[in-house]
C-alpha cells in the first residue's frame, strides 16, 4: 500500500527547537515533550491515550505541533481501518500545507481503497506538479500504471437547496414563428422560477477477475424535487462492465439502462454501451478518450426514438499542488425516427480548480452547438442551436460535518435557438453538502 510505503520511506513531522524567548522555549518544549509521550504510548499499544494527547495537541499555537498531531492521527486512524477519517485529516494537513508529500500521497492511498481513481490520480499528479525525490517518484509512477480500486463496495451522496429562475428550462419569448403564422405562447408554458431539492447518489460495487481485471456494477440516482410536482424530474441509472489495466492505460466498458421520470411520469427509456480509456501522457498531463451508442425510446413522442453516437475526449493537468486546468471535446450523432429530430451537435468545456486554504475553487465555461437534419413540417426553419454555459463552485472544508462540507455552486446557461421552444436562459445556485476529502 502507497500509505504505508510513504511511511517507511519518510519520517513524520517533527518540532525542532529554535533560539525565542524563555517563556517561548518552554512551551515549545512542553508541546515537544508531548507528542514524545504520545508516540512513546502509541508504540506501546494504548491508542486511546495517545489519540488524546495527539487531539490536544491541535489546539497548540505552533503550526508544526499541530501538523505532526494530525498526522499521527491520519496514521492511527488508517491502522483502525478508518479510511474516511484518516482521509479526512490528510486533507486538512493538506488544506493547510499544501507541500506536504506525505500526506498528498496518504490521500491519494485512501481515495484509492475507497475506489475513487480519479480522484486519487488527480493527487499524485499533484504531488508530481511539486517534484518529487527520485525513490518516491519511482514509487508513485508504479503505482499510476497499475491503479485499482480494492475497496469492493463505495457509495457516495449529495444533498442541496436548487433557487433556479427557470425550473421547467422553458422559454421566456412570447411569440412561436410557425409555417402558418405566429402563435402566442402561454404564460404556463413560459419559463418558471422556483426553489427545489438537488439529490444526487451513486454507489459501486466490484470483484476481480484474476490481475489487474475486475468487474464493476454501478447505479446512480439523481432528482431535482420541487413543491409544483410537475417540473419535479428524477433518473436512475444502472450499468456493468469490466474494468482492464493495459500497460499504463485504464480501459473501461460498460453497458446499462435507464429511465428518466418527469412530473412522475416516465419520459425516456435508453440502453447504453460505451468505452472509455484513460492515459498518463506525462507524470502531470492525463488523457482520456471515449466512445458511446445509447438506444432510446421517447415516452412521449415516438419521433424522437433512435440512436445516438458519441465521442468525447478529455485532457487534465495539475499546475502546481494547488491548481489543475483541463479540456474537454465532445460531438454527438442522433439518428432518430424523423429528420427534423435528427441532428449533430458538439460541446467544449473548459475547467480549473484551486485550494485555497481549506476551500476548494472549481469554475468552468461550455460552449456547444447543435442543428437538425431538416426542418420539422411546423417551423420555417431547421432547428440550430448555439449554447454557452458559465459555471463557478466552492467546497467549504472547514466546515466539515461527519466527513461532509458545504458547498455551493452557481450556473448560468444561454441556450440561443431559431425554434423558441428551445430558446431559453436560467440561472441556478446550490447550497448543500458533499464528501469533504
Amino acid at each position: 500500500m502507497l500509505f504505508a510505503l510513504v511511511l517507511a520511506s519518510s519520517a513524520p513531522p517533527t518540532i525542532m527547537p529554535v533560539d525565542t524567548a524563555p517563556s517561548s522555549r518552554q512551551v515549545r518544549t512542553d508541546a515537544q515533550s508531548l507528542l514524545r509521550l504520545g508516540l512513546e504510548v502509541e508504540q506501546a499499544g494504548r491508542t486511546g491515550q495517545a489519540e488524546t494527547i495527539y487531539e490536544a495537541l491541535l489546539a497548540d499555537p505552533e503550526p508544526a505541533v499541530r501538523k505532526a498531531a494530525r498526522f499521527r492521527l491520519a496514521v492511527m486512524a488508517r491502522e483502525a481501518g478508518q479510511t474516511s477519517e484518516a482521509a479526512l485529516h490528510l486533507r486538512r494537513l493538506l488544506d493547510d500545507d499544501p507541500g506536504f508529500l506525505e500526506a498528498r500521497l496518504g490521500l491519494a492511498s485512501m481515495l484509492v481503497e475507497i475506489g475513487d481513481e480519479d480522484a486519487a490520480l488527480r493527487e499524485l499528479r499533484a504531488a508530481q506538479a511539486a517534484g518529487l525525490p527520485p525513490q518516491i517518484a519511482r514509487m508513485v509512477d508504479r503505482m499510476t500504471d497499475g491503479l485499482r480500486a480494492r475497496q469492493p463496495f463505495l457509495g457516495r451522496f449529495e444533498f442541496a437547496f436548487a433557487p433556479d429562475s427557470n425550473v421547467n428550462g422553458a422559454t421566456r419569448l412570447d411569440t412561436l414563428d410557425t409555417v402558418i403564422g405566429d402563435f402566442s405562447i402561454t404564460e404556463e408554458s413560459k419559463e418558471r422560477s422556483g426553489i427545489g431539492v438537488a439529490l444526487r447518489g451513486n454507489v459501486q460495487a466490484q470483484v476481480g477477475l484474476g490481475g489487474s481485471a475486475r468487474l464493476v456494477g454501478t447505479a446512480a440516482t439523481s432528482a431535482n424535487l420541487y413543491r409544483k410536482s410537475d417540473f419535479s424530474n428524477y433518473a436512475l441509472d444502472m450499468g456493468a462492465g469490466p474494468r482492464l489495466q493495459l500497460g499504463r492505460t485504464r480501459l473501461a466498458l460498460e453497458g446499462g439502462l435507464g429511465r428518466q421520470w418527469l412530473g412522475g411520469e416516465p419520459v425516456r427509456d435508453y440502453w447504453r454501451i460505451g468505452v472509455m480509456g484513460q492515459h498518463p501522457l506525462s507524470r502531470t498531463l492525463h488523457g482520456g478518450l471515449g466512445a458511446s451508442l445509447v438506444g432510446v425510446d421517447n415516452k412521449r413522442n415516438a419521433l424522437e426514438d433512435g440512436k445516438r453516437y458519441g465521442l468525447n475526449a478529455s485532457l487534465e493537468k495539475a499546475l502546481n499542488p494547488v491548481t489543475g486546468i483541463g479540456l474537454s471535446l465532445g460531438g454527438e450523432r442522433a439518428a432518430l425516427a424523423d429528420p427534423g429530430y435528427s441532428n449533430w451537435s458538439w460541446q467544449a468545456r473548459a475547467f480549473a480548480w484551486r485550494d485555497w486554504g481549506r476551500t476548494t475553487l472549481t469554475a468552468s465555461m461550455s460552449l456547444s452547438g447543435l442543428v437538425t437534419d431538416e426542418r420539422l413540417s411546423l417551423f420555417p426553419d431547421k432547428r440550430r442551436d448555439k449554447g454557452r454555459r458559465v459555471e463557478l463552485g466552492a467546497v467549504f472544508r472547514q466546515l466539515d460535518l461527519f466527513g461532509m462540507a458545504p458547498f455551493v455552486r452557481v450556473s448560468n446557461d444561454r441556450n440561443a435557438s431559431t425554434i423558441a421552444f428551445y430558446d431559453y436562459r436560467r440561472t441556478r445556485a446550490e447550497f448543500g453538502l458533499a464528501r469533504a476529502f
